[in-house]
């Protein structure tokens, strides 16, 4: 791990890759069940999809937080390819390579800049809980403010359930993004503490 581990070799790399391969089957877990959806209000799903891409940002670094977030981008856009999600298909149909874009890049840029805040306070010696409960609602965030504010800006022309897409999906970021930053924030830190403490043991054993 970037930020934890004072080793080179073929221990730190089996964990890395160990724990990305775990952080995606819980995104491929959460995608696909309603564990990974609290509640839906409007056309946006309070999400906790963010959770897996902001541990491996701040457990793996900016790299692996920007991979995390395109697998999560993938899953996305399959999800609105594929008809599973409603408000995705209308996206879709409108046009197809700015649903590419809005799922992939936003997702992207959460999780590198997620992974980027975390490496930056880590090294200023802020507390891990405080480093990786900041890189939260960061990843949070960023995700509610770059998905929302580019279908806006792609999609504002589009009709969705009796209005404009641009106008319901700001009004759903603002609803959904605060629990969402606070689910991120609390799980976030306490997840991350605990993998933090737990790796750093295990490299000095």
């Amino acid at each position: 791990m970037n930020h934890v581990s004072k080793k080179a070799g073929g221990t730190s790399a089996t964990y890395r890759l160990v724990l990305m391969a775990v952080l995606i089957a819980i995104l491929l877990l959460l995608s696909f069940t309603p564990l990974g959806f609290a509640l839906r209000i409007g056309p946006v799903s309070i999400t906790f999809l963010c959770i897996p891409v902001l541990i491996g940002a701040c457990m793996l670094g900016p790299v692996a937080g920007a991979i995390l977030g395109g697998v999560f981008g993938l899953l996305s856009m399959y999800q609105a390819f594929s008809g599973m999600d409603a408000f995705g298909a209308v996206l879709v149909q409108a046009q197809p390579v700015y649903t590419v874009l809005v799922c992939l890049i936003p997702r992207i840029l959460c999780g590198f800049l997620a992974g980027v805040c975390f490496k930056l306070l880590m090294r200023f010696r802020c507390p891990t809980p405080v480093s990786s409960g900041i890189a939260g609602f960061v990843c949070s965030i960023l995700n509610t403010f770059f998905f929302c504010g580019s279908i806006a800006l792609l999609f504002n022309h589009v009709p969705f359930a009796g209005g404009k897409v641009g106008a319901l999906i700001v009004t759903a970021g603002l609803t959904n993004g605060i629990p969402e930053a606070i689910a991120a924030v609390i799980l976030g830190s306490a997840i991350c503490t605990a993998l933090y403490a737990y790796t750093r043991k295990r490299l000095q054993n």
